[in-house]
């Protein structure tokens, strides 16, 4: 009787795969567990566990490591841009069919030293590494519907730039628009990476991140947006 969506991305695209003839679409939005993903008391610690240098700036991406996630338009945009800033780290977080392709293309443009492929990472472990990051990268191509990693990322107080594709610019516009960049465009992800690392202040800071997730995305609001979905079917078929 009605369809619950997680975006106003899959809202759209809902007739479009599906056809218009639908029951009535509610975006009730996605979240994050704020508990588990919560900025850390230290985070120089965090990261020294890691390994990481007080003067690194660590870009990371947890991604499926599949095409559509842009990873390889990541890598070379992170090449163009990284050359200039000798501190500079990327980390991606997941397997998948591209492993071999991106690690081709990470000998290829001499990048082994600066950028790690982390391969899966447990969900417990995921909060010291968003923690130990000072930037995420969204570089989706298409099909976001919502991105768990962005949300998780904020609610850790880290702030995340993505592409304009899927669910990711209703995500991260009302934060900053600043925080986008086009999908798929190395040229326009490594001018963004360029701006980050020659003006870190320009990102939103720690506390920004973490109350706009929590505003936004913690499991209160789907839960509330749920139920009263269920209250109103049970009102128009007569229940009580």
């Amino acid at each position: 009787e009605r369809i619950l969506t997680i975006s106003r991305y899959y809202a759209e695209q809902l007739p479009r795969w599906h056809g218009a003839h639908l029951p009535p679409v509610a975006m009730i939005s996605g979240g994050v567990d704020a508990a588990r993903f919560c900025p850390s008391a230290d985070r120089a610690e965090v990261r020294t566990k890691l390994g990481l240098k007080p003067e690194e700036f660590l870009f990371l991406a947890v991604r499926r490591l599949d095409p559509r996630m842009g990873l390889l338009a990541l890598v070379d945009g992170f090449a163009q841009s990284a050359a200039g800033f000798p501190q500079a780290r990327l980390w991606l977080v997941g397997n998948g069919p591209q492993r071999d392709t991106l690690q081709a293309r990470l000998e290829s443009l001499g990048l082994e030293d600066r950028v790690r492929l982390l391969g899966f990472v447990p969900e417990a472990d995921l909060s010291s590494l968003f923690n130990a990051a000072d930037c995420t990268v969204m570089p989706s191509l298409d099909l976001e519907g919502f991105g768990l990693a962005t949300v998780e990322s904020l609610a850790c107080g880290t702030p995340v730039i993505g592409s304009r594709a899927g669910a990711t610019p209703e995500l991260l516009a009302p934060l900053s628009a600043e925080l986008l960049f086009e999908a798929g465009d190395a040229n326009s992800l490594a001018a963004k990476l360029k701006a980050v690392l020659a003006n870190p202040a320009s990102l939103p800071r720690l506390a920004a991140c973490r109350d706009y997730a929590m505003a936004n995305f913690s499991w209160e609001r789907p839960v509330t947006a749920f139920e009263q979905c269920h209250r109103e079917l049970l009102l128009e078929g007569g229940g009580a």
